[in-house]
């Protein structure tokens, strides 16, 4: 198969917004979630040293209160809101859930880089398809 300049280009053109859409930028969006997971496992260390932290390890997620934010425990209570069936919940499973929404934010954006490189790409072909039927038919004329 032999592809003239602008098929060519079209290639080119195809092959680098593949690698920046479904190369690049699904490590560079999962990263950022990541980043999150990282600072707010600090607070949660401090919280399960915490003796007085142990009930919301353990006990029900309905049967505790709330603790104001920056609080002891409250970094507990407000992730075992989000990972309820964890019980005792532990920075393992803290892990866990964080490596999980990694990998979910990953294939998402994968998925959307790789469609919109194919739209993108197809809808690029299609107009040079476009401009080469008019610049035929300015040619003949």
């Amino acid at each position: 198969m032999r592809l003239n300049g602008w098929q060519r280009l079209w290639l080119v053109g195809t092959v680098c917004l593949g690698l920046w859409l479904v190369g690049w930028w699904p490590l560079q969006l999962a990263g950022k979630t990541h980043d999150y997971y990282f600072g707010y496992r600090w607070e949660l260390e401090k919280d399960f040293q915490n003796p007085q932290c142990r009930a919301y390890q353990t006990a029900p997620i309905g049967s505790l209160t709330q603790p104001p934010l920056g609080e002891p425990c409250s970094y507990i209570a407000f992730r075992r809101r989000f990972d309820d069936a964890t019980v005792p919940y532990t920075l393992e499973a803290y892990e866990r859930h964080g490596s999980a929404q990694w990998r979910e934010s990953y294939l998402q954006a994968l998925a959307l880089g790789a469609v919109a490189t194919g739209l993108l790409s197809a809808f690029v072909y299609f107009c040079g398809l476009i401009v080469g039927w008019i610049s035929q038919g300015f040619r003949r004329a």
